[in-house]
């Protein structure tokens, strides 16, 4: 018997017990054992059934996604479950903690599942780009048909076994004992002679016309959503079609076919890439526990307050809002923003009154900057162009040594310097989204910062359930990623491509709105200032585009102001052929004029920018490690998540072949400035030298 899995006979009943801590993952190991368990089972005179459990309160957590680079390891999945499937002793899967994908697949393939309360199911790895790939589609529609089976499966979602979307694919939720409740199946089991294979029932086939129409619903609406490329999806769809016409043994072919043409594709690979890179980064950030935070509070006001605190809220967190200033009627203000938004979520159904109820009652508004004594940590927000010493001084005043006062805004050296010896009780926040809607937080780390302080931001995070990058210094890396795209850009349109082309070739490719857009939400002069404040030494001057200087002296400031790049006068954005002619006009200064370039090549010129930027951010320290910046360069600009960043596409691609594209650009490079972004810094040199990839 394996190490991995443990054999006990209780009551004529076979118990096999995965024993792979910490998630029970169906390792090589695992595999081979549970063969091996079965076939002890199988010999033991004693046994007449079979019961398959996971040690620690956990069935499995399903495959370590490594496992898919390389290659298959025999025994694979498929092969485990038939041989569960066709035990002749029946098999019982007990089903506890989390059940998912290949896991649940599993369980699938025996008798009967009997679940825990606290167990959750699910098969989401059509995130990950891939199809079920030992039966699993199959096996769920034929048990549940094709409706229950497909939310499952194209959703990813992962569901309770209470939920009633689980009830198809259970046959009892056992709230005492749920071995005994196993054991008493199993038993039961054992004296049916009539009893059919997983992949032979045909409970889901019954209504043969709703099967289909189901199967057309769901086709129909992918394509509605415009997931028509997605093909794990028209796998599944395509599976579990392939289980109401073809034999049991062609639709598992079928089924496994699929998925071995998709596992070694591009797109899984990315996609698998970047899900592991979003669950790492939280572990560059610190090695200290992380504490337990229940009251936050913020000092702030307005729309970023306002977002920072619901996000806190929606956490079950304690929330003190604290005007930073002591005005009464602005803390008031702030306070109603936040319940307006509350009644809206609620008006909309995303939200319910017993819940919206709830959260505002966990919500104190106060003038007073002393209350924050009470408080596990402080978030200072600080407005645009805000320096924050005042509320720093405040915060350091009124909050207990070693408690963490996080600051959402700028972290410059005026503010540290401010802290004085608090200094390391400091670190920053940032959120390229308002903090409520935002997957991702990032934390700003400065040569000062304790390890305390780091350790309470990410906390929060995780109590907020965000995504946590970190960055060394004031910038944060979506930020730095965000002003090297913003130069290309600006590049782009002095060689006399207009705004509106970037643009679209950035939304063709679905990465992101669009660098001006994007400059239009942000307001021209605030993106101005960012630019400016973190250019080069001696380049501040030239760090925004004569036509966005133009913009603003003209008051076109942006999407607040009706105008910026585009106009808003319809409440879109909407190209303008003011724009257009103020463009054309400053380019004939320099004697250029406009020009039709292939949104190929504006995209390949973006993407050499992005890995001349993210290098540099790993040379210098500020960024941790190659995936974080894919994370940031995913969850803050939009670009596109089957790709899996730009350091990991630039690893499949070739890092020399992008390094070859920084030196061509830099050689047509205009201007000096141009020329000192795109060479290379020594980092990415000698990986080309070296032969090294990103991460």
């Amino acid at each position: 018997m394996s190490g991995l899995l443990s054999y006990q006979c209780r009551d004529g009943v076979a118990v096999l017990t995965i024993q792979n801590p910490p998630v029970n993952a169906l390792s090589r190991g695992v595999r081979k054992g549970v063969k091996l368990g079965l076939e002890h089972a199988l010999a033991d005179p004693q046994a007449r059934a079979i019961v398959l459990q996971g040690a620690g309160g956990q069935f499995s957590g399903g495959i370590d996604l490594s496992e898919y680079d390389h290659p298959r390891a025999d025994p694979w999945l498929a092969e485990v479950c038939r041989a569960v499937e066709d035990s002749p002793k029946p098999v019982v899967a007990l089903l506890q903690g989390r059940v998912l994908g290949p896991a649940f697949e599993l369980a699938l393939a025996a008798q009967a599942r009997i679940a825990a309360p606290d167990a959750r199911i699910g098969l989401p790895d059509v995130v990950l780009g891939l199809p079920t790939g030992s039966g699993g589609a199959m096996r769920a529609a034929r048990l549940a048909g094709a409706g229950a089976a497909l939310d499952l499966l194209l959703s990813g979602r992962v569901i309770g076994a209470q939920d009633p979307a689980a009830a198809p694919f259970l046959d009892e939720v056992a709230q005492d004992d749920a071995l005994a409740a196993a054991i008493a199946c199993a038993t039961a089991l054992a004296g049916d002679a009539g009893r059919v294979a997983a992949r032979e029932r045909l409970d889901g086939l019954a209504d043969p016309a709703s099967y289909i129409a189901a199967v057309q619903a769901a086709r129909e609406g992918f394509g509605a959503l415009g997931e028509e490329d997605d093909p794990a999806a028209e796998a599944l769809i395509a599976s579990v079609e392939a289980a109401q016409l073809l034999p049991s043994e062609a639709a598992l072919e079928f089924e496994a076919s699929y998925f071995d043409d998709l596992v070694g594709g591009t797109r899984s690979s990315s996609l698998r890439h970047l899900y592991a890179a979003e669950r790492r980064a939280p572990r560059h950030l610190t090695d200290a526990p992380l504490p337990d935070l229940s009251t936050l509070a913020v000092v702030g006001r307005g729309a970023a307050a306002a977002g920072l605190s619901i996000a806190a809220l929606d956490a079950g967190l304690q929330v003190v809002l604290i005007d930073p200033v002591g005005a009464a009627a602005q803390a008031q203000q702030t306070g109603g923003l936040i319940a307006q938004i509350y009644a809206n979520a609620e008006q909309n159904g995303r939200l319910g009154g017993d819940a919206r109820r709830a959260r505002l009652e966990r919500l104190k508004i106060s003038d007073d900057l002393a209350v924050m004594r009470a408080a596990d940590a402080v978030v200072l927000v600080l407005a645009q162009g805000e320096t924050g010493g005042a509320g720093l001084r405040a915060a350091t005043q009124y909050m207990p040594p070693e408690r963490a006062i996080l600051v959402l805004g700028q972290l410059s050296p005026d503010l540290l310097e401010a802290a004085g010896p608090r200094a390391g009780d400091v670190v920053g926040l940032h959120f390229a989204r308002p903090p409520h809607l935002a997957a991702m937080g990032e934390i700003l780390s400065a040569p000062s910062t304790g390890a305390l302080a780091t350790a309470a931001a990410a906390a929060l995070l995780r109590k907020m359930r965000k995504i946590a990058v970190g960055a060394q210094g004031d910038l944060a890396l979506s930020q730095a990623l965000l002003l090297a795209m913003r130069q290309v850009g600006d590049e782009l349109l002095g060689l006399g491509v207009t705004p509106y082309a970037v643009d679209d070739a950035l939304r063709g490719a679905r990465a992101g709105q669009g660098i001006y857009r994007g400059i239009d939400a942000m307001g021209l002069r605030a993106s101005a200032h960012l630019a400016e404040a973190h250019a080069p030494e001696g380049e501040a001057g030239e760090a925004v585009s004569p036509l966005q200087n133009t913009l603003i002296a003209a008051e076109r400031l942006g999407r607040e102001s009706g105008a910026g790049f585009y106009d808003y006068s319809s409440g879109a954005a909407k190209p303008d052929q003011v724009v257009r002619e103020l463009h054309e006009a400053l380019l004939a200064q320099t004697g250029g004029a406009p020009v039709q370039m292939p949104a190929a090549d504006i995209l390949r010129r973006f993407e050499a920018g992005l890995v001349q930027q993210a290098a540099r951010l790993l040379e210098s320290g500020a960024a941790r490690h190659a995936g974080d910046i894919d994370v940031a360069a995913v969850q803050a600009l939009g670009y596109p998540r089957a790709l899996g960043g730009p350091l990991h596409r630039a690893n499949q691609d070739g890092v020399y072949t992008r390094a070859a594209d920084i030196r061509r650009y830099g050689k047509a490079a205009l201007t000096e400035r141009a020329k000192r972004f795109w060479t290379p810094c020594d980092l990415l040199v000698d990986m080309v030298k070296n032969g090294r990839r990103f991460g």
